[in-house]
């Protein structure tokens, strides 16, 4: 899975698998593949970061956006913002029997910054032909942020989608029977500090979000801002159980008096029907938690972590198990209550997005 800049590629196939081990080599030679989607239009922009299987397709998910902006010189509003077209393949390197669909965005001034104008985006595409099949658009005021991205038929024959990430505005759900539920960071109310993101400037804040859809259509069954923080959080990642219930794992920061901010990770376990918490568990001594999975086998939890939120000494919490620095850590908890079962620690941090 690739980012998608202008005729960038927006993901591929390979041959075995859907991530070849030598995607990363440093060489010119191209490996083999099935085919390949392509983003095709340069007023539409789309960074990648998760992807998911179900039946016969394949979801990716990411920021979306319009870069046709209101503010800028010459700009005419367009329906057809964002496009993605496919299959290439090695038989059709042009794409010439490939098929093209196309998404109207909402465009957004670049007033606050390029990052303001991102969406949560989930591209569907047939994954034994490449062919595309929809854009799923969730809209919002402020930067959105998507980080993780689950899908599963339940044992009653749904089709369920769980997106997560943080925001900074709003964020908003269409429903099936066309309402739609907005959530709202949780320090504004609309004023332009609501737009500014943590890492870029010292009044920014957001909070995490998990939206649960249905896959074959994208309309939210329900969505859900999850954890608030005074500064930074975020639901990293996401999984599904055979009910349909989503678990998030993240963190949260919030200033202390001493304008010193401190990061606890966190796991959670939200309802299939309306995405209230069914429970949820608070780690003081990490500075993350990061991704996780679900084992149907024996209803457990698999959960990745690190001492540190910065991935450095700095910042690192005082942890039992941990004797170095930093460390990364692993644990399987209860997907029933939370219980922790076992934990484990390495020296180091996990990467963002690894």
């Amino acid at each position: 899975m690739t980012k998608t800049i202008g005729l960038f590629p927006l993901l591929f196939l390979a041959a075995n698998a859907l991530f070849p081990s030598d995607t990363f080599q440093q060489t010119c030679e191209l490996p083999e593949f099935e085919w390949a989607a392509y983003g095709t239009r340069l007023t539409g922009r789309m960074y990648t970061r998760r992807a998911a299987l179900l039946g016969d397709s394949l979801y990716a998910a990411g920021y979306l956006k319009s870069t046709n902006a209101p503010n800028k010189e010459g700009f005419v509003d367009i329906d057809d913002d964002f496009g993605v077209t496919g299959p290439y393949t090695k038989a059709d390197p042009t794409g010439a029997s490939a098929f093209s669909i196309t998404s109207d965005l909402v465009s957004y001034t670049t007033e606050f910054g390029s990052f303001a104008q991102y969406e949560v985006g989930v591209v569907k595409i047939d994954r034994l032909t490449g062919r595309p099949q929809d854009v799923y658009v969730y809209y919002g005021e402020g930067q959105d942020e998507t980080s993780g991205l689950a899908a599963k038929e339940t044992t009653s024959g749904r089709k369920v989608l769980a997106m997560s990430g943080h925001f900074v505005g709003s964020l908003r759900g269409d429903h099936s029977d066309g309402t739609s539920t907005t959530i709202y960071n949780s320090n504004a109310e609309g004023t332009e500090d609501y737009v500014l993101h943590p890492n870029a400037v010292k009044n920014g804040f957001d909070d995490g979000f998990v939206i649960s859809a249905n896959a074959d259509t994208g309309d939210a069954n329900w969505i859900v801002r999850y954890p608030s923080s005074t500064k930074d959080a975020e639901t990293v990642g996401v999984d599904i159980d055979g009910d349909g219930n989503i678990y998030g794992s993240g963190y949260a920061c919030n200033s202390a008096d001493d304008d010193e901010v401190i990061c606890d990770g966190f796991v959670a376990k939200f309802a299939a029907d309306d995405g209230s918490i069914t429970w949820e568990k608070s780690f003081t001594d990490l500075g993350a938690a990061m991704w996780l999975v679900y084992d149907e086998s024996d209803d457990a939890l698999y959960v990745t972590g690190t001492t540190s939120y910065k991935g450095e000494a700095a910042d690192a919490k005082l942890h039992d198990l941990c004797t170095y620095d930093v460390c990364a850590v692993t644990m399987r908890l209860s997907a029933s209550d939370g219980s922790v079962d076992w934990m484990r620690t390495l020296e180091g941090s996990p990467r963002w997005n690894f």
